[in-house]
């Protein structure tokens, strides 16, 4: 739900920008990429610990040794996670077919790992949890 949620959001975002950049070229989507990675960096870094689709989700971010994630560990979260999607972007045939593997991986670590951390949680210290209910 908080993945669903969250997509659409981004996707709103990154349409609106286009529509402002008017070249879809790999240079205008990789900018256009920009806004919406923010969205997920500001919001999993703010107190909230948590994009808008996470706390519907009753679901946070943290880092790995249970503290509130810095905006740099935020940033690199992000960043691993968005690093398939350049490659999507990128319009280069083989870089599409390959760029599906990683995002293959991270479900298949959320879904079947022993603590349900994708890789880019495992590489960038971070951990996706449910609060304890009060």
């Amino acid at each position: 739900m908080a993945f669903v949620f969250d997509l659409t959001v981004m996707w709103l975002i990154f349409a609106v920008t286009m529509s402002v950049l008017g070249h879809a070229n790999p240079k205008s989507k990789f900018l256009a990429t920009i806004p919406a990675a923010l969205y997920l960096i500001v919001a999993e870094a703010s107190a909230g610990q948590a994009s808008p689709g996470k706390r519907l989700a009753g679901i946070r971010v943290m880092e790995a040794n249970g503290r509130r994630v810095t905006l740099a560990r935020a940033t690199v979260r992000t960043a691993l996670q968005f690093a398939p999607w350049l490659a999507l972007i990128s319009g280069l045939p083989w870089l599409v077919t390959a760029a599906v593997i990683p995002y293959v991986i991270a479900l298949a670590g959320i879904l079947l790992g022993r603590k349900h951390r994708s890789w880019y949680d495992r590489l960038s210290g971070t951990a996706v949890i449910r609060p304890p209910s009060p």
